[in-house]
């Protein structure tokens, strides 16, 4: 499936490939004023259309580059977390089973 600005992109190009053959054209004279300028106020329609969707694609590219940081600190957080408490699981189990093996010793 193609973004937005994947569209506007080649809508854009095509756009340019028009407009340059009827530019060529109205150097060379085979064209007036008039249909040079329709041509033209075309183009930049999708020029402006294409650098609307540029800039949305800019700002949607630094939101997931955000959230991608967001994310991979969190992850670090909670992978820290679990190895905290891993550790600490450890050291109350083995204190346990000392203890339990002192009352054990104690109840002889």
């Amino acid at each position: 499936m193609k973004t937005k600005y994947q569209i506007a992109k080649i809508k854009h190009d095509e756009a340019f490939k028009a407009f340059d053959l009827i530019r060529n054209a109205y150097r060379n004279l085979e064209i007036g004023d008039e249909e040079f300028l329709d041509a033209k106020k075309v183009y930049d329609m999708e020029t402006q259309k294409f650098e609307a969707a540029w800039k949305k694609e800019i700002q949607r590219q630094g939101r997931l580059e955000t959230r991608l940081h967001e994310v991979g600190n969190a992850i670090c957080h909670w992978t820290n977390t679990k190895d905290r408490a891993e550790y600490w699981l450890k050291a109350r189990l083995t204190e346990k089973a000392e203890i339990e093996n002192e009352l054990k010793l104690l109840n002889v």
